[in-house]
Order: structure tokens, then C-alpha cells, then sequence
């Protein structure tokens, strides 16, 4: 299996430090690979073998091979098991908090991490999980072009919302390493969108080539 590492997270440990939330980063990083490692379990009990992995600023990406022309019940169990991951590790904290009544910074926060990231993955952006999912229940209703068409226009509205939203966070709690996050899913939204726009063009010619 194929690894890549993006040196961007150098970046912004050095980021995060400055603003002194190095551990808290560092914990993300921790809950965010569980919820990858999830991903692969799931993925090769489906089936699927995995074909690479890249660690990026804020997580891993794991590909597999022959995934695109797999079934599609199989692909979306594989996209819901880094959330459900994260929505268990959350009941699992919120049990040991109320057992042991402990309101310890390291246990809230990690409750409070696993239930957004459960959210946040679940949200209809690509390359998100929640994207993932909606493209392909599209694809079974309308097909590959309006499907990526449909996708791109829903995820441009739900990060424009989230931007709104977070703004408003940010406002309030002068929480500056939102907005770096905000900045990279915003950056991932426009790579995402430019491989979208290539597969229509490519749909178009297809389909003027059958004309």
C-alpha cells in the first residue's frame, strides 16, 4: 500500500502551537485516524483492498482499489463506519465521565471532538463522508453528470451556510483554529470541485460522441 504525507501539517503544528493548542490538535489527529482505521476495517471486510493512504493536515485519506466501480451499498457502509466510530468513542467517554463524575478537559474534549466529527463527516460536502454518500444515492437516481452537477451545488450551499455559522463562533469566542479549519475545508471544496468539473466536460464529449 501506497502512503503520502502532507507536509502541510507541519504548518500548522507550528500554527496550533503558537496558539497553544498543540494537544488538542494532536488529540483531533489521534480521533480522526480511528475514524480512518474504521474506514479500512469496514472497507476490507466489504471486500475492498486497499490501494493507498495519505496523511493529510487533518487526518488520512485511504483509497481502495476498484472502489469507483463497486457496489453501492458496500461503498456507503464503508463511508458510514468513520462516523458511527466517532458517535461510539463519544457514548464511550460520556460513560466514563458520568462514571467516574469527572469533568477532566482531556474527556470533554474528547466528546465534544467525536460527536462533531461524527456531524461534521456525515455533512453532504465532498470529499467528506457525508458527500460521498449523497453522490452515490444521486448516482442511482440521475446518473453520473446530474449527479456530480447536483452535489457540487449542494455542497457550494452547505459550506456557505457552515462559513455564515462559524463566523458567527468565531465572533464570539475569537476562536482562530476554526478558522483555519473553515480555510481547508474551503480548499478542499475547490479541489473537489475541479475534479468534478472534468468529469462533466468528460461526460459531454461521451455523450456528444453518441449523438
Amino acid at each position: 500500500m501506497k502512503v503520502q504525507i502532507d507536509l502541510k501539517i507541519i504548518f500548522l503544528c507550528i500554527v496550533y502551537l503558537i496558539l497553544n493548542q498543540l494537544e488538542l490538535y494532536l488529540l483531533f489527529i489521534v480521533f480522526i485516524t480511528i475514524h480512518e482505521i474504521m474506514h479500512a476495517l469496514v472497507g476490507i471486510i466489504c471486500g475492498f483492498k486497499p490501494a493507498s493512504m495519505e496523511i493529510m493536515p487533518f487526518g488520512l485519506s485511504l483509497t481502495f482499489y476498484s472502489f469507483s466501480s463497486a457496489n453501492a451499498k458496500k461503498k456507503i457502509i464503508t463511508y458510514l463506519a468513520g462516523p458511527i466510530s466517532n458517535i461510539i468513542l463519544a457514548i464511550i467517554f460520556i460513560g466514563v465521565s458520568n462514571k467516574y463524575n469527572t469533568n477532566d478537559e482531556i474527556i470533554v474534549y474528547s466528546i465534544y471532538t467525536n460527536i462533531l466529527l461524527g456531524i461534521f463527516n456525515l455533512l453532504p460536502i465532498l470529499p467528506l463522508d457525508g458527500g460521498k454518500i449523497l453522490k452515490e444515492i444521486l448516482k442511482k437516481i440521475y446518473g453520473n453528470k446530474k449527479s456530480y452537477s447536483l452535489i457540487s451545488f449542494i455542497g457550494k450551499v452547505t459550506l456557505a451556510i457552515l462559513t455564515l455559522f462559524y463566523s458567527i463562533f468565531i465572533l464570539k469566542f475569537k476562536n482562530i483554529g476554526v478558522v483555519v479549519i473553515l480555510m481547508y475545508l474551503w480548499y478542499l471544496k475547490i479541489k473537489e470541485d475541479k475534479k468534478i468539473n472534468r468529469l462533466i466536460k468528460l461526460y459531454d464529449c461521451i455523450e456528444k460522441n453518441f449523438d
